[in-house]
C-alpha cells in the first residue's frame, strides 16, 4: 500500500510539473512580445501628414487617399479591392477609420540593438502610377544600453519610394551614411513626386518629441504618394501644407503639446498594432499576401510573402512588405544588422553584432535569452 501511495504521489507531481513547464512556455512569447510592444511604443514617431485636398471636400471631412487605415478598414480580409472600397465607405465605416487608426510596428533584436519598423498603411498610392496599396515605413536603430530603459538612439532612416531619407542623432555619421548612397539617386527627383518634401527635408535641425531619455521622432509624410522625411515645424505652420498629425495614443503629452504648439491642426491619436502577430496568424492567406512562384516552391520551410496581393486590377504586385526593402544597400531589412554595418565605418561595425536574438524574417532565428534582461 505504502508503494502505490508514493507512486501516485509521484505521478500527482509529475503532472503538476508538466503542467507548470507547459504554462512557462506558452506565457515566455507573450512576455517577449510585451516587451518589444513597450520598446515600440516608447520610440513610436509623430507624423505630420499632409492631405491632397482634391480628396477632401471639406477640412472636417475624411482624406480616403491620405488617411491611414487598417488593412481590413473595409469589413473584410480580401485586400484585393481595398483602392475601391476605401471610396465607398458608408458613415459608420468612416467614423471608425477616423477613430481606429492602426501604425503598424514589428522589433528585431540582436545582442548590441534593436531595430524597430514602423509603417503607415493605405489603400493605395496616387502617384504617377497609381495602384493598390502603400505601406512606407520608418527604421529606427537602437542601441542597447543598461543605463537606459529604452536603450540610446541612434537614428532613423525613412522611407521615400525606396530611397533611405537618413536622419542620425550624428550629424557626422549622418554625413557619412548619406555619402554612401547619394550617388545612386537625385532627391530632386523624389521632390518632384512629393509636394512640399523640400521644404520638410532642407538642412534644419531634425525635431524630436523629447520624453525623459526618448527622442520621438517627428516625421512629414507627403500628400497622394506618402513619401516620409524629416518634419520641419516652421515649414507647416507658414501654411505649406494642409493636413493632420498623428501621434501615438499611449502619450498623452505629446496630445497636449502639439494641440498648444500647432492649435489649428486635427489630431489623430494612434494605436500600435503588432505586424509579427498579423503575419503568424495569416501568413498563408492568399487574399493578403502574395508569394512569388519561387518562394511558393519552398512553403513548407515557411517561406514569408514577399508583397501585399495586387488589386483586382491588376496582375502583378508592386507594394513589397518592410522586411524586403533594402534602402540601396546589398542587404535587406529582414538582415536589419547588416543593413547597419553596411552604413557604418569599418571601425564602428565591429560594435553592431549580427547574432539575433529575435527575428521571425530569417529563416533561422536564434533562440537566445536576450542579454538585456532588466525590463
Amino acid at each position: 500500500m505504502g508503494e502505490v501511495r508514493r507512486l501516485l504521489i509521484w505521478f500527482v507531481y509529475l503532472a503538476l510539473s508538466c503542467f507548470a513547464w507547459t504554462n512557462f512556455l506558452e506565457a515566455k512569447p507573450r512576455l517577449h512580445a510585451d516587451r518589444y510592444s513597450r520598446l515600440a511604443e516608447a520610440w513610436a514617431p509623430i507624423f505630420f501628414k499632409a492631405y491632397a485636398p482634391e480628396f477632401n471636400k471639406n477640412t472636417d471631412s475624411f482624406n480616403p487617399v491620405d488617411h491611414p487605415v487598417s488593412l481590413f478598414f473595409d469589413g473584410n480580409e480580401d485586400l484585393r479591392d481595398n483602392s475601391a472600397n476605401i471610396f465607398r465607405l458608408s458613415e459608420l465605416q468612416i467614423k471608425s477609420a477616423l477613430t481606429h487608426i492602426p501604425i503598424y510596428y514589428s522589433v528585431i533584436e540582436t545582442e548590441s540593438h534593436f531595430y524597430i519598423n514602423y509603417f503607415i498603411y493605405h489603400a493605395l498610392d496616387m502617384n504617377l502610377q497609381s495602384h493598390a496599396h502603400d505601406t512606407e515605413n520608418v527604421w529606427t536603430i537602437i542601441k542597447k544600453n543598461p543605463k537606459a530603459v529604452f536603450g540610446e538612439l541612434v537614428g532613423h532612416i525613412t522611407n521615400a519610394h525606396g530611397h533611405p531619407m537618413i536622419y542620425l542623432k550624428d550629424s557626422a555619421k549622418q554625413s557619412l551614411w548619406r555619402a554612401k548612397v547619394t550617388g545612386q539617386w537625385s532627391t530632386q527627383f523624389l521632390f518632384s513626386m512629393d509636394r512640399g518634401a523640400e521644404l520638410h527635408h532642407l538642412d534644419s535641425p531634425i525635431e524630436y518629441f523629447e520624453e525623459g531619455q526618448v527622442q520621438r521622432l517627428i516625421g512629414f509624410v507627403a500628400s497622394r504618394t506618402h513619401a516620409i522625411y524629416k518634419f520641419r515645424s516652421e515649414a507647416w505652420l507658414r501654411g505649406a501644407s494642409y493636413g493632420a498629425v498623428y501621434y501615438p495614443k499611449n502619450c498623452q503629452a505629446c496630445s497636449s503639446d502639439l494641440k498648444w504648439t500647432f492649435p489649428s491642426t486635427k489630431a489623430f491619436g494612434y494605436e500600435m498594432v503588432s505586424w509579427d502577430n498579423l503575419m503568424r496568424s495569416r501568413n498563408s492567406n492568399e487574399q493578403i499576401f502574395y508569394h512569388t512562384a519561387e518562394s511558393a516552391e519552398v512553403k513548407s520551410a515557411a517561406a514569408l510573402p514577399e508583397f501585399l496581393v495586387p488589386g483586382f486590377d491588376e496582375e502583378l504586385p508592386k507594394v513589397n512588405l518592410f522586411y524586403q526593402a533594402g534602402f540601396k544597400t546589398p542587404y535587406r531589412l529582414n538582415d536589419p544588422a547588416n543593413v547597419h554595418r553596411w552604413f557604418e565605418s569599418s571601425e564602428e561595425s565591429a560594435s553592431v553584432s549580427k547574432r539575433y536574438l529575435y527575428n521571425p524574417y530569417r529563416r533561422r532565428s536564434l533562440a537566445s535569452k536576450s542579454i538585456w534582461s532588466t525590463w
